[in-house]
């Protein structure tokens, strides 16, 4: 019986929790390395001009760590 996994539906709540987690997480280290990058950096190298392409990148990978993470957690 050790060894039994949960099932998806009792997995879905958790992975959802995680996720969540792990993108609150993404925000706020994103904050914290876009302000070192501001006090150490010049103006020019920290103003993305409306490329969002680096943050939604970091946002993503912070998201998918959650979701594997959670899934692999829940699972158990």
């Amino acid at each position: 019986m050790a060894n039994e996994t949960r099932s998806v539906k009792e997995v879905v709540p958790y992975v959802g929790i995680v996720a969540l987690a792990f993108f609150i997480a993404g925000f706020l280290t994103f904050s914290l390395y876009n302000g070192v990058v501001n006090e150490v950096y010049p103006w020019p190298y920290t103003h993305f001009e409306n490329n969002m392409t680096f943050f939604g990148a970091w946002m993503g990978a912070w998201v998918v760590a959650g979701v594997a993470t959670g899934v692999y957690y829940g699972r158990k």
